[in-house]
């Protein structure tokens, strides 16, 4: 949609510059694509279309990647952490200046997508893990039923290997939870399997409040 004024048209080629910006309102999210906005996925090519006229704003707490095309499975990325707000132009982005050389002056753009990774929120996943048994030290011929629930509060900090181990293209919330489901069930099942020989005390539940 349109943003600025006609004497905002980029490089008077009757072109829109776009307002570049994570949504303002819900805050709950960890990967944002950034796309027109009221325009959806794959509807049109603007969203991968970036001008050097178009405004970018980046919150505090927030990266935004520029994601390239390139060899490779992940391309090559720029990052601009917040807080920053601008036009878009090569001295913003280094890697974007190797690639096309002299800014274009807002005329024609330049293929990037463009994510937001959302460093200051909080997230948090559920987990549960499944019945398994545990001994008392005091008598080790009696499996007891133990199972675990809780909850993980976690965020991002190293951004950029995050980006090499994770795609954005496709980044899928739920998928991302259920891997970190998966680790933390196994890890918490292993520690407790030996918190009895580590705490020194009979297994009761009383023994597991405050435990880390």
């Amino acid at each position: 949609m349109p943003i600025f004024g006609n004497k905002d048209k980029a490089n008077k080629g009757g072109v829109w510059a776009d307002m570049i910006m994570s949504p303002e309102q819900n805050r709950d999210w960890l990967i944002y694509k950034w796309r027109p906005e009221g325009e959806e996925a794959g509807s049109t090519n603007r969203e991968n279309s970036i001008r050097y006229s178009s405004s970018l704003t980046v919150r505090q707490g927030e990266v935004a990647v520029f994601q390239y095309a390139g060899k490779g499975s992940g391309g090559s990325q720029d990052y601009i952490e917040g807080y920053f707000s601008d036009t878009i132009k090569t001295a913003n982005l280094p890697i974007l200046a190797g690639i096309v050389g002299a800014a274009f002056g807002g005329g024609s753009p330049f293929t990037s997508q463009v994510y937001f990774i959302n460093l200051a929120g909080v997230n948090q996943v559920q987990f549960g893990v499944p019945y398994f048994n545990m001994f008392d030290p005091r008598l080790p011929d009696h499996p007891v039923e133990v199972t675990v629930r809780g909850t993980i509060t976690f965020k991002i900090v190293d951004y950029k290997n995050f980006v090499t181990l994770q795609s954005l293209v496709d980044f899928d919330m739920n998928k991302f939870s259920n891997q970190i489901k998966n680790a933390i069930t196994d890890k918490v099942r292993d520690s407790m399997m030996d918190i009895m020989a580590k705490l020194g005390k009979p297994l009761h539940r009383s023994n597991f409040i405050g435990a880390r």
